[in-house]
């Protein structure tokens, strides 16, 4: 007959009780920092982490931990301590490990696609916080049970009276593992502008649409058949009725959203791109020839291709037949910062030596003549 372990104590959500008879160990097992002894398991940096930063955990051999554990507890006569999702994760794993060694014996009975489907999930920005890194992964099971249905979902997934956010949240990449076969797990970094001031008056904003219809008499058509609505939205902007879908897509409209290339309208403010060998803007811009409802993300433009906003225009001074050059530049120097955070393009102006021993040499002479006209 099955004898019953004695019982030490008992309530509603746990039960602890004798096995064997062994003296038990009477000193605690030294430990160590969690972080560090997953940092050389891995031999990879850590991201993102679930426990504490000074969190401690016994040393731990490269085997399963709840074998090490019930190992431990056996041949030094220690207390074990087990948990629903303890017991449950190690069978979810055994789970997925059947499902990811027969996945297209039984890929009908829990997708209808073939091959790997792309699970995406758009952010913000990368997450830096435990809770975003978990608001993350159940967006992907989200997803998952949108595809394999809501039993399998509720089956994987840890819910019991035990479970922590931590366990909750490993359960969740569980899952994942679990239908890696059927799908890719992608987070897309939808980035966005919070906030844009739009200065200027309405007249101001008409003054350059204006201005871009008289440009287009000089074969410019090409050009302003695609800036002149834009024109038209500032227009309205300043009139206090901002277009969210016009603004969203200043740089990279969600449509055609990807990579490092500029998608959105402002690539059409730039009729021509610069030549990689002249460094010259003599190129004329491609995205400006293509309807903007056919545009795909290849079509868009590198940053670095753009102009640089400066002009420079050469001056040459005539002091008393010597003949001296210097540079004008003006348009865009850098980028300002407003005390509420507003990042502003600065546009101004500067005067350059063009050829440094000449235009010394003149001040000289100037500085020389100032000093006798003195004496």
């Amino acid at each position: 007959m099955n004898s019953i372990a004695s019982v030490i104590e008992q309530t509603v959500s746990k039960v602890r009780f004798c096995v064997d008879a062994v003296e038990p160990a009477k000193e605690n097992l030294p430990v160590r920092n969690l972080k560090f002894q997953l940092n050389r398991f891995f031999e990879k940096q850590l991201l993102a982490f679930s426990h504490d930063e000074e969190s401690l955990v016994i040393h731990r051999h490269r085997i399963h931990p709840l074998a090490q554990a019930v190992h431990t507890a056996f041949s030094e006569h220690r207390p074990l301590l087990l948990t629903p999702d303890i017991v449950w994760i190690t069978l979810a794993q055994g789970f997925a490990q059947h499902i990811n060694n027969h996945s297209e014996t039984l890929r009908s009975q829990f997708v209808s696609h073939q091959g790997k489907k792309k699970l995406v999930v758009e952010i913000s920005k990368v997450p830096t916080s435990l809770q975003q890194w978990n608001e993350l992964i159940q967006q992907w099971t989200l997803l998952i049970r949108d595809c394999v249905g809501a039993n399998l979902y509720s089956l994987i997934e840890c819910n019991f009276s035990t479970t922590t956010p931590i366990t909750y949240t490993a359960s969740h990449i569980v899952m994942m593992d679990t239908f890696q076969k059927y799908f890719d797990y992608e987070m897309l970094c939808v980035c966005g502008i919070p906030e844009i001031t739009l200065e200027g008056t309405v007249e101001d904003w008409k003054r350059i649409y204006d201005r871009v219809q008289y440009m287009t008499q000089y074969k410019l058509g090409w050009w302003t058949d695609r800036i002149l609505p834009i024109c038209q939205e500032f227009i309205k902007t300043a009139a206090g009725k901002p277009s969210l879908e016009f603004w969203q897509a200043i740089y990279k409209p969600k449509k055609v959203y990807g990579g490092e290339l500029i998608t959105g309208w402002l690539a059409d403010l730039f009729p021509y791109l610069q030549n990689d060998r002249t460094q010259v803007s003599s190129i004329k811009n491609p995205i400006l020839s293509i309807d903007r409802v056919n545009l795909t993300v290849q079509d868009g433009i590198s940053p670095s291709s753009l102009p640089l906003g400066l002009s420079q225009v050469s001056v040459a001074i005539n002091k008393d037949g010597e003949v001296y050059y210097l540079e004008l530049v003006g348009g865009f120097i850098g980028i300002f910062q407003t005390e509420d955070g507003s990042l502003q393009p600065e546009i101004g102006w500067a005067v350059l030596e063009q050829d440094n021993d000449l235009f010394t040499k003149m001040l000289e002479k100037l500085n020389r003549n100032t000093s006798h006209s003195h004496l």
